[in-house]
């Protein structure tokens, strides 16, 4: 399929300005907004996000509740960094920040067009040089017995999506979407979640997204989005209680 039949990030970030400009508080994110925007979705996805909880392995029995923050937190922020940043910055997507009234970042949602949702080996390398290798990697000590393999088994979810996509063209990738745990309920989220379906709409592109919870997949339904399969991902010869982790992966057409 040649890339003119893929959905090009300027189609998408042209569409998504057309549908924020009445709302002052969302704007269209640059590199200059990488770090406030990576603190927002780490805040955002640190507390219990099943995927980081799994994919750490930290003992639930830990006494030390800190040390057991200290460690989600280095998780979490360094794989928000690592699928977000070239995406706030504009090199492989679009990213939307939502700003309380004293114009401070509180919520972020970060987009891949279809012709940008694939990972190429120069992203991968330049994301190791500036990034580093995995924290599980670095730190084997500090992590489950079988954090490793789970980070490499994860891969599973992108192949699925790969299967459930195969066939369109045009459609959009939802790769995060996050707001600060104290701004949490009051309807940020919401808003950025109906930009992003009044762009959709726009452009009659589908949706895709993965979530981790049964309580988000409640809540997407309510946006319009399916179910098209809940993933069991496991590493083979993991037995341990945390072994299993259930991905939803939905679909929102135009």
């Amino acid at each position: 399929m040649v890339g003119g039949n893929l959905l090009s990030k300027q189609e998408l970030n042209k569409a998504l300005r057309e549908h924020c400009h009445n709302d002052d508080s969302v704007a269209i994110l640059s590199k200059s907004d990488e770090h406030s925007a990576i603190d927002v979705l780490t805040d955002a996805f640190m507390l219990d996000d099943p995927l980081f909880v799994w994919m750490a392995q930290l003992d639930d029995d830990e006494k030390d509740q800190e040390e057991k923050k200290r460690k989600m937190h280095k998780i979490v922020k360094y794989f928000q960094s690592w699928v977000n940043i070239r995406l706030i910055s504009g090199r492989r997507g679009v990213a939307v920040g939502i700003h309380d009234d004293n114009n401070k970042l509180i919520g972020c949602m970060t987009l891949a067009p279809s012709s940008c949702q694939k990972e190429r080996m120069l992203d991968t390398f330049i994301s190791v040089i500036q990034l580093g290798s995995p924290p599980m990697y670095k730190s084997k000590h500090e992590y489950g017995e079988h954090s490793q393999k789970r980070l490499e088994r994860s891969k599973v979810v992108a192949t699925a999506r790969t299967k459930h996509m195969e066939g369109t063209p045009k459609w959009i990738y939802v790769q995060s979407i996050g707001v600060v745990p104290n701004e949490a309920g009051k309807g940020y989220g919401k808003r950025m979640m109906q930009l992003l379906i009044r762009t959709a709409d726009s452009l009659k592109v589908p949706i895709y997204l993965e979530t981790e919870s049964e309580g988000n997949e409640s809540m997407y339904h309510h946006f319009g989005f399916k179910t098209l399969e809940k993933l069991d991902v496991c590493v083979p010869d993991d037995t341990s209680p945390t072994a299993h982790l259930t991905m939803y992966l939905m679909r929102k057409d135009a």
